[in-house]
């Protein structure tokens, strides 16, 4: 069950397991909010979407059925490029998470954001993040060699940058699952592998988010079965809101007995700040 803030032993193993070069960090939405961002959140971009289209169902939080319905009523090209434009609104910059994962010695990072955060962060410390886009229905996919200096970004939700990249909508969720499963293209061997060894560290990621949990289980099987024998982590704070606090730890309990993970009740931003004095303190 969600514990926070973490203590002394996860803070260890969690920069162990980063100085090792057996962590992946996986950031969600949560990752771009404040420290500088202006980002709106995932419930500000549906209610600006419902608002836009006139949504007539009554849960205008739920944002891939808004945008769902948005689709439906406008055109795919018209949906991505509203949800583009509602991301470049202002002149936002990398959050000390992204700021703080730039700084230590991670070879790979994936994330399911569209914006260009991430890449700025690595960008303003003099790495050149290696982009790989997971584009449905299209040739396999070609993964540089990763390194401390050049680390692969996997943006598995698609960019800004490139529109028709962007799952924003259920049928997008389906059919991003279904070309997974179905290799059109196949997740590269070195993603598997990745998702399969390595402690996860979610930062930023919604748990109730089901697309990524069903491809993490179909990667890494039930523990019993041969699945991951490593712990991983996520960081998520709780919502205020008492509706979605009860939903919150619902979905803790699922992943905490099911996929080996231990939830911290936690802000991204803070969890950042100190993972920096914890990595310094561990391994200089």
């Amino acid at each position: 069950m969600p514990t926070g803030p973490l203590g002394e032993p996860d803070w260890e193993l969690i920069v162990d397991r980063i100085h090792d070069g057996q962590c992946l960090p996986f950031l969600g939405a949560g990752a771009s909010l404040g420290d500088g961002s202006v980002l709106p959140t995932a419930y500000q971009l549906a209610q600006a979407l419902a608002e836009k289209c006139k949504y007539p169902g009554g849960d205008t939080s739920d944002l891939f059925r808004v945008a769902q319905y948005y689709q439906m009523k406008f055109d795919a090209y018209g949906l991505r490029s509203f949800v583009r434009d509602q991301l470049q609104k202002g002149a936002s910059s990398p959050t000390h998470v992204h700021n703080t994962i730039a700084s230590l010695p991670f070879r790979h990072v994936i994330t399911t954001n569209f914006d260009r955060l991430m890449e700025k962060a690595f960008e303003a410390i003099n790495k050149n993040p290696q982009v790989v886009l997971y584009e449905l229905h299209s040739s396999q996919l070609e993964v540089p060699e990763a390194t401390i200096k050049e680390p692969v970004l996997y943006k598995l939700h698609g960019t800004v940058e490139k529109l028709q990249t962007m799952i924003v909508t259920e049928d997008d969720v389906v059919e991003f699952l279904a070309c997974a499963f179905v290799g059109e293209p196949p997740l590269p061997s070195s993603l598997k592998a990745l998702f399969k060894d390595s402690s996860i560290l979610f930062v930023g990621y919604g748990l109730k988010d089901w697309n990524i949990r069903v491809l993490l289980r179909a990667i890494r099987g039930e523990r019993r079965s041969g699945g991951s024998d490593k712990y991983s982590f996520a960081i998520q704070k709780c919502p205020t809101e008492e509706g979605l606090a009860q939903e919150w730890e619902t979905c803790v309990f699922y992943w905490d007995k099911r996929e080996n993970l231990r939830c911290f009740d936690m802000d991204a931003v803070e969890f950042a700040e100190e993972l920096s004095e914890q990595y310094k303190k561990h391994h200089g």
